[in-house]
């Protein structure tokens, strides 16, 4: 019946075929994301005088915080960060230039492996090298009460605007003395038949 006589466009979309997912489930979900969003902090990461990251609230600035991280949690690896990386815009753009349509997002979000739910993202129009330097303070908010060796793995897309990230990303872990090692790198092996 929904399929032929949809109350409303979600629910044709939803009724129509032979779906993937549950779309009763999805219903579900969708009713109580309306009752209860998800709380958000907006703001910007920023360094503090003493080399550590604090998060300064700011309704238009490009960090959304869902979940603080976990004080003094002991859980090594609780987080990992993937991050997709644009070409950005010159830097002598004004500010309209930034946000029009004339360029990608950059993006990121923050796992947390122990509830498997996302904790933050980064959405922005940065340059690359800009990103990288923001990804590295966005590591360093969510592994800061823990050991270097066990701050959050980054996974970062590899194509020329993230190589260039990338290189900036090793540079500002490398001054702060944060293993490079947290950056994910993959490791061909030739097969030998």
């Amino acid at each position: 019946f929904r399929q032929e006589y949809p109350a409303d466009p979600a629910e044709a979309f939803l009724a129509t075929g032979r779906p993937y997912f549950n779309t009763m489930a999805l219903r579900k979900i969708e009713v109580e994301l309306i009752k209860s969003p998800p709380k958000e902090h907006r703001g910007s990461l920023l360094w503090d005088g003493k080399g550590n990251p604090i998060f300064d609230p700011d309704i238009y600035a490009d960090v959304t915080i869902y979940e603080h991280p976990v004080p003094k949690d002991a859980w090594a690896n609780r987080y990992s960060i993937g991050a997709d990386f644009s070409e950005g815009v010159k830097k002598d753009a004004d500010a309209a230039k930034k946000h029009s349509g004339d360029s990608d997002f950059n993006t990121a979000f923050v796992w947390d492996r122990v509830k498997k739910q996302q904790v933050a993202e980064i959405r922005n129009k940065l340059d690359p090298d800009e990103f990288g330097n923001q990804l590295v303070l966005l590591q360093s908010y969510y592994g800061g009460n823990m050991s270097r060796s066990y701050y959050p793995i980054i996974v970062p897309e590899r194509n020329s605007a993230g190589l260039t990230g990338i290189v900036k990303m090793r540079d500002v872990m490398r001054e702060r003395k944060i293993p490079t090692s947290r950056i994910y790198h993959q490791m061909v092996f030739q097969r030998y038949h």
